[in-house]
């Protein structure tokens, strides 16, 4: 698979993989009523502050701010 990575230029495997961790974490945030620490579990980070840094990192917003502009309302 690492391979595959190094063919494709632009984006490393890292990169790759957070990207999809976050846009889990996004969809996850906005359409259901998870909490965030579950959210953060669910999208594969192990550390919620680590997983609230770097989604703030970037979305430009905290998961908690995220969550109450899209989150889904009960």
């Amino acid at each position: 698979m690492y391979e595959l990575f190094c063919r494709e230029p632009g984006v490393s495997s890292q990169q790759f993989l957070a990207d999809a961790r976050l846009a889990n974490a996004r969809k996850l945030l906005s359409e259901t009523d998870v909490s965030i620490a579950d959210a953060a579990y669910l999208s594969g980070y192990k550390n919620a502050f680590a997983f609230s840094r770097a989604f703030k990192k970037a979305n430009g917003m905290s998961p908690r701010d995220f969550k109450n502009a899209y989150g889904k309302i009960s």
